[in-house]
């Protein structure tokens, strides 16, 4: 599982930082070791506003960078 959090540091402010955003990332275990299947939930603001499916991704050649980039462009393409 990969879990990703946005936090918003107004005027570089610690103590008024929040979470404007979050991702969750699961491995859906149906791909093989070569080539992965995700399921995915992303949040704005602690509303869910898309979850997107990525499969076939090239996990022996990309690493977690690229994987959310791809969760991203899926959700963004609905």
């Amino acid at each position: 599982m990969i879990v990703v959090t946005v936090e918003l540091y107004p005027l570089g402010s610690f103590g008024k930082r929040r979470i404007i955003g979050s991702a969750l990332i699961l491995n859906d275990k149906t791909g093989t070791l070569e080539s992965g299947n995700y399921k995915a939930k992303i949040w704005k603001d602690g509303e869910d506003i898309g979850s997107p499916i990525i499969k076939n991704f090239p996990r022996q050649e990309l690493d977690a960078w690229d994987l959310l980039a791809e969760v991203i462009k899926k959700r963004k393409a609905h």
